[in-house]
């Protein structure tokens, strides 16, 4: 989040809702004013009210998670207070099904001073989101991108009447609902079983059992109070019988790993509505854990957004550099000397670590020996338990890769296999944890790729394509398809369905 970014700030408030949301907030306040935002392609309604976040709570929990925190916080705060003087309170974000992956892009600000929030939205650092688009509509701004314009003035049919319904049923200051056509329960479906498919033949047995009480949902709506202190998340389904048959397949599908304690994510039935609550930020961070471990997302679902701020780093040290950063800085004789996490500092907002750094120096020189334990949070994994210093980021070194081919640093034209079919970044499990300012990464055994990079326990591990998106990909897949994946330039066929 830098100063401040509503994409972020979004995602980080998605996170807190979708996974352990809790008890509803006691005000009060409608949402009906954004009505002519929506239409027939609007599923994902989200909103959080800028006036009611402890940004400095809120960042510690985030730190907590393993997420870098925010460094410039007082700027931050000052952006934030600036908007509030302006008016502006809540900050909504709506999307489509094609948009509901890539984050927020179409973002409404109700408030009296648009053109004064304009200035102050493009002032307060043009650099870091040179394309973002703010228009003025009467008593809203609206943007981030000139698509994102074009979409919310034109609509395309009228509004799903599930999506008004659960926005009506929070009342709370923050939140984020779904709600469809019934093409979309049949795509949650879909994304429900090939993720299960990944986890073996008990759970995907049981995944299929609650697949088909997904068309019966007709909403879902999830609230929070931030720091999560408190959230809520209901399902909403067509009748009290659908309500109970979901909740007992969910409740079994999330006991099917008898060597987990899946009670923090017990969800229950009332009325109509499946039911998940938490009420403290113990709770909030005990259902986390237990998620991790209930969907083999070792090493962590803390991955996706520091890869992603990785990835954001290497794209913005391209656009400086025209091209990737090495592997690793050298000196003239070509000794290796200091990891390519240490050339991004300076695009993770800490130029002021990067500046530290003898760079003539190696790694474990008296100078720079002292600055490994002051590694930032974004080469963390949470819930791991690697020593101080360590980060279980790394680059995967074969003969084609990134970071492994000989030769000049690579431009993003030599990917010639395409930027979304690359991996350049894995989350490794904890034996295979390195210093992180030490020039190391994970030499890649051709015939065994998957022991080069997890042990035989995890199922399945974080990798970031050099497009900037980030998977999580099953350790069954195979030793071709995994070496085609880490080349930049092999010419193979990658056949996206034998990717798990």
């Amino acid at each position: 989040m830098n100063h401040f970014d509503f994409r972020s700030l979004f995602a980080a408030v998605a996170i807190g809702c979708l996974m352990f949301p809790g008890v509803r907030a006691q005000e009060s306040m409608a949402n009906t004013a954004i009505a002519k935002y929506l239409d027939s392609q609007s599923i994902v309604v989200g909103w959080i009210d800028i006036s009611k976040i402890d940004l400095y709570e809120f960042n510690a929990f985030q730190e907590k998670l393993g997420q870098p925190p925010q460094t410039n916080m007082a700027e931050v705060k000052a952006t934030r207070d600036a908007l509030v003087q302006l008016k502006v309170n809540r900050i909504y974000w709506i999307s489509d099904l094609a948009g509901l992956m890539k984050g927020p892009e179409s973002i409404v600000i109700p408030t009296p001073n648009p053109s004064a929030v304009a200035v102050l939205l493009q002032a307060i650092n043009p650099t870091s989101a040179p394309d973002n688009v703010f228009e003025v509509d009467g008593d809203f701004l609206i943007g981030t991108t000139k698509q994102a314009v074009s979409n919310l003035r034109d609509k395309t049919g009228d509004v799903v009447p599930q999506l008004l319904e659960a926005m009506a049923a929070i009342d709370g200051p923050h939140g984020i609902v779904l709600a469809g056509p019934d093409n979309l329960a049949a795509s949650m479906a879909g994304m429900m079983l090939a993720f299960a498919s990944t986890q073996g033949e008990a759970y995907t047995k049981i995944a299929v059992e609650m697949a088909a009480h997904v068309s019966s949902i007709r909403w879902v709506a999830m609230s929070i109070e931030l720091p999560p202190t408190s959230g809520r998340l209901q399902i909403e389904m067509k009748s009290a019988d659908a309500a109970i048959q979901f909740v007992e397949s969910v409740n079994k599908l999330s006991s099917s790993h008898p060597e987990i304690d899946a009670t923090p994510l017990k969800v229950t039935a009332v009325d109509k509505s499946a039911l998940l609550t938490t009420t403290s930020i113990d709770d909030t961070l005990k259902k986390l854990e237990t998620l991790r471990k209930l969907l083999g997302a070792e090493p962590g679902s803390d991955a996706p957004n520091s890869m992603r701020n990785l990835a954001l780093a290497m794209h913005n040290f391209h656009d400086s550099m025209d091209a990737f950063p090495a592997q690793s800085l050298v000196d003239q004789q070509g000794k290796r000397l200091l990891s390519w996490r240490v050339m991004v500092l300076p695009y993770l907002d800490q130029a002021a670590l990067y500046q530290e750094f003898h760079l003539d120096e190696p790694w474990d020189s008296e100078h720079n020996r002292k600055l490994i334990e002051k590694m930032p949070a974004v080469f963390r994994s949470a819930g791991g338990n690697s020593k101080s210093g360590t980060t279980r980021f790394v680059a995967p070194l074969t003969d084609r890769s990134t970071m492994g081919r000989v030769g000049p640093a690579v431009r993003i034209q030599d990917i010639k296999d395409g930027t979304s079919n690359t991996i350049w970044l894995v989350q490794a499990d904890e034996s295979h944890a390195v210093i992180w300012t030490k020039p190391d990464d994970l030499v890649i055994d051709e015939k065994n790729p998957i022991g080069s990079m997890i042990g035989p326990e995890t199922k399945r591990f974080a990798v970031s394509l050099a497009d900037g998106s980030v998977r999580f990909l099953s350790r069954d897949n195979d030793a071709t398809t995994l070496m085609s994946l880490f080349s930049i330039d092999g010419g193979e066929i990658i056949d996206s369905n034998a990717v798990k």
